[in-house]
């Protein structure tokens, strides 16, 4: 079946990959603004926005895969310097049209500074009207994401216009109240097939993304239509089609 990445880092996967995906429905794929070093200034983080915009347009579109790009300032990404620079870039870049979200932004460590470049890039996307693509850490994620929770409700950022991203069955109780949406990240170390599985079952499928978040850490960017195929063959067969194009389609506004 046909399905949307609704986060990845596709810019880093070979195109033959994606050929391969497509091939095996792969349809469209939400790019979120990442590198795996910290940037020594704003204008590497300009560059990282030109790569994932304006080129990735072109060469996804060239093999029938609809590109959806999202710029921001991840936490482990805020540059060495210009951070204010930093944020005056993402205000500017939220404005295009070809901009479909915020993201990917989230706390790490959750110190002082990952909370208060957090804080204003929330209060950009509320004021571009941008949906927000939220990561969540590995490490320490319950005691994190309460202070992510917290600097949304400090702002008042609309749950509705927010995906919690990587979320797991350890912060499960913390999420499942909320008018968010969900999303599942199906990758070594993050989600396996079957924990998505599960996972997908006790969510409002109504909410659900799902993922691979490929990148250059382990990833097998199959494993969201594993889980699709999975959902198809068991009693959920109405679930695969919501998860994996409607909420993507509604959340983006693609």
């Amino acid at each position: 079946m046909q399905w949307i990445d609704s986060h990845s880092h596709h810019y880093l996967t070979s195109l033959s990959t994606l050929e391969e995906l497509h091939r095996g429905g792969l349809s469209g794929a939400v790019e979120a603004s990442w590198i795996p070093v910290r940037p020594s200034s704003s204008s590497t983080l300009i560059d990282l926005y030109s790569w994932v915009v304006n080129q990735e347009k072109v060469r996804l579109s060239k093999i029938g895969v609809k590109p959806v790009a999202a710029i921001g300032i991840h936490p482990r990404c805020i540059p060495t310097s210009e951070v204010e620079q930093s944020l005056n870039n993402v205000e500017m870049w939220l404005q295009m049209d070809d901009v479909k979200a915020l993201g990917e932004v989230g706390l790490e460590s959750g110190d002082d500074t990952e909370v208060y470049v957090l804080e204003r890039q929330l209060r950009l996307a509320m004021a571009a009207d941008k949906p927000v693509i939220m990561h969540t850490p590995r490490i320490d994620k319950k005691n994190v994401l309460k202070k992510i929770l917290s600097t949304v409700e400090t702002v008042s950022f609309p749950q509705e216009m927010l995906v919690i991203d990587h979320l797991n069955s350890e912060v499960y109780d913390m999420v499942r109240g909320l008018k968010t949406y969900f999303g599942l990240s199906v990758q070594p170390g993050k989600l396996s097939v079957d924990e998505a599985f599960e996972l997908v079952q006790k969510l409002d499928f109504e909410r659900v993304l799902i993922n691979s978040d490929s990148s250059t850490e382990p990833s097998q960017p199959d494993w969201p239509a594993l889980v699709l195929n999975k959902l198809e063959r068991s009693e959920l067969n109405e679930i695969p089609r919501k998860i994996a194009v409607e909420n993507p389609q509604k959340f983006y506004r693609i």
